[in-house]
């Protein structure tokens, strides 16, 4: 496949993402791990709290050529559930910190997410994650300069990532957000948020 071609198939798939069938997916998806999470048998469902570092930056081909990674932080709640001994389901609520650097103009926005992560344990604490995630915008700012109306409230996103249990209750996951909705809201800019993520957490 060409290149070219290459690009025309994704963001064919992009646009496919973003279209308000796909969207209700995502929130189906979302109410559902809840409600399922609350369900569960309490033997094999832990709660506890995570925090960390955000390596942040924006990603699509409308991307400035001189935008940069920032460095932010996220922090939130954290659930696990275990289905057996090698899969798990690791629903979050997390304050996440993102943006990027542009010509030397930050770029900050603040978000509420819901990541949803599928676990696969395959070697002793070692485990690959898989999940999507929901954001709310809550604060934009370019500069000093309040941009909120012009973005898109809702984020979604793909989340790929690696996680050790260090013991039964505390962990680290690292994982790569691909954000897949555009962030203007009334252009036609790809321009995607793209995030790094370096967190521990404790399990109660």
């Amino acid at each position: 496949m060409s290149f070219i071609n290459f690009q025309k198939a994704y963001f064919c798939t992009i646009n496919f993402i973003n279209n308000k069938k796909m969207k209700k997916i995502f929130m189906f998806v979302a109410i559902a791990t809840i409600f399922v999470t609350t369900q569960v048998n309490a033997q094999n469902f832990k709660y506890g709290i995570k925090g960390g570092a955000n390596f942040a930056t924006f990603g699509g081909k409308d991307t400035h050529k001189d935008t940069k990674f920032g460095t932010a932080w996220n922090v939130g709640l954290v659930g696990e559930y275990f289905f057996n001994e090698k899969m798990a389901i690791q629903p979050e609520l997390l304050f996440s910190h993102q943006g990027a650097k542009v010509s030397d103009v930050k770029h900050k926005l603040n978000y509420v997410t819901l990541p949803i992560m599928f676990k696969y344990n395959i070697y002793k604490g070692l485990n690959l994650q898989a999940g999507p995630q929901i954001g709310y915008l809550i604060a934009a700012k370019e500069g000093d300069e309040d941009v909120k109306s012009k973005m898109n409230k809702v984020d979604f996103a793909i989340n790929l990532g690696v996680g050790y249990r260090f013991t039964n209750n505390i962990f680290m996951d690292l994982r790569h957000n691909f954000g897949v909705s555009k962030l203007d809201k009334d252009g036609d800019a790809y321009i995607f948020n793209r995030v790094l993520q370096l967190s521990v957490g404790y399990l109660f």
